[in-house]
């Protein structure tokens, strides 16, 4: 809406020719960070690692009872970032209501990826799925991390694109490309890096760095795995169908 309204600088960046054509999706609109989501669960209470939505489906049909209750995801009706992430899983080749739909009922949504990370340490869930892969800030503490694993989604990780422009109505608008083109580069994506967010340049090297680039999730899971969010008005018209489904799913 923003870009439809022509609030956005058509600016070329310095770095433009370095960027994958996905993070570029419109005149002006770049991509600072791409953050696979990932699979997160309690090491004490899960025995074989899910490292897919179809593993959890299989986990559910397995022991319902055990289950029931022990899974959490966003909430895909009062959260636009959770909505994101099922409608762009779906796009994945193989990918259905069906498998959700083994999961649906024996989970508990939450409305942020803190709150799932945190009941996901103390036990109270054992699986929570779709989070974003900033939460790895948390995950890797030394405390946590010998509680709580986690994986890339497998079967299709929805990547959030995290996106950056220079509005027309900047009072600085100099200093806005300055700082694009910094966030845009080579050392500013490993600086963004050293905070958590996924650094998505294959010229960016993962040595050195706390959090796995873009390049290295898609050294572990595939480039067809790594579904990217998309701008395409035609897919976000189905958006509110795929909420309504949803809401059938996981809220009976």
């Amino acid at each position: 809406d923003f870009l439809a309204r022509g609030e956005v600088q058509p600016y070329v960046s310095r770095e433009i020719e370095a960027l994958p054509a996905w993070s570029r999706p419109a005149p002006g609109l770049y991509t600072i960070s791409a953050s696979p989501a990932i699979i997160m669960y309690n090491r004490l209470l899960v025995k074989t690692p899910p490292e897919s939505i179809r593993d959890i489906a299989a986990m559910a049909k397995a022991d319902p009872q055990g289950m029931k209750g022990k899974i959490s995801t966003y909430d895909a009706a009062a959260n636009p970032f959770g909505l994101a992430m099922f409608a762009t899983w779906l796009e994945g080749t193989g990918n259905t209501w069906a498998t959700l739909e083994a999961i649906g009922p024996l989970t508990r949504p939450e409305t942020g990826g803190g709150v799932q990370r945190e009941k996901a340490t103390t036990g109270e869930y054992k699986v929570a799925f779709f989070a974003n892969s900033v939460s790895l800030i948390g995950l890797e503490r030394p405390e946590v991390k010998k509680l709580v694993g986690w994986s890339y989604v497998k079967d299709g990780a929805p990547i959030s694109l995290q996106g950056a422009v220079v509005t027309k109505a900047a009072k600085s608008p100099h200093s806005a490309r300055i700082v694009l083109d910094l966030m845009l580069s080579r050392e500013g994506q490993r600086a963004l890096a050293m905070t958590g967010l996924t650094p998505y340049r294959d010229d960016v090297a993962q040595e050195g760095l706390p959090y796995n680039t873009l390049k290295t999730a898609r050294e572990q899971i595939g480039e067809k795995n790594l579904i990217y969010y998309s701008y395409d008005r035609a897919k976000l018209a189905a958006w509110p169908e795929v909420a309504k489904r949803w809401k059938t799913v996981f809220k009976p």
